[in-house]
């Protein structure tokens, strides 16, 4: 997944209709894992901001959370994204995490937002899910993500 990563931003600096200047990557549980790895292990001219939704740490935390320590013994942490997040400053972040995430627990992001250096902003959706932290409240944190990025985008 890191080379999809890679590749969908290669794809992306062969359009003509996208403003190479404001590129935002968008990543979501596993997807968020994998694009702050490849992110951080390899910067992309024009990244202006990196938006974390539900997404996790470690690897074989998760596979803890889910299978008990059998499941952590059948992966490792290599390319976590805990041990990547420092290295994308100075692209500001954002972390959004609902409180109430059954399958990434909200310690997930809690921990990305403590090795990530800033600028960092985490927006914890207070009855949020998995899937639903952007649509809680009519979409009350749909609207401070894009204003974030209005900000960052300036």
């Amino acid at each position: 997944m890191l080379m999809d990563v890679r590749g969908a931003f290669a794809y992306i600096k062969t359009r003509k209709d996208v403003d190479q200047k404001k590129l935002i990557s968008f990543g979501h549980s596993l997807g968020d894992a994998k694009s702050i790895a490849a992110l951080g292990q390899k910067s992309v001219k024009g990244l202006r901001a990196v938006v974390s939704l539900a997404g996790f740490a470690s690897y074989r935390d998760m596979a803890c959370t889910v299978g008990g320590d059998i499941g952590a013994d059948l992966v490792s942490d290599d390319h976590s994204a805990r041990d990547f997040v420092g290295k994308l400053s100075p692209v500001p972040l954002m972390i959004v995490h609902g409180q109430n995430d059954k399958v990434v627990p909200i310690g997930q992001g809690e921990i990305l937002f403590k090795n990530a250096k800033g600028p960092k902003s985490f927006f914890k959706v207070e009855k949020g899910g998995h899937n639903n932290a952007l649509t809680m409240n009519d979409g009350a944190y749909q609207k401070k993500v894009l204003a974030w990025l209005d900000e960052v985008l300036k």
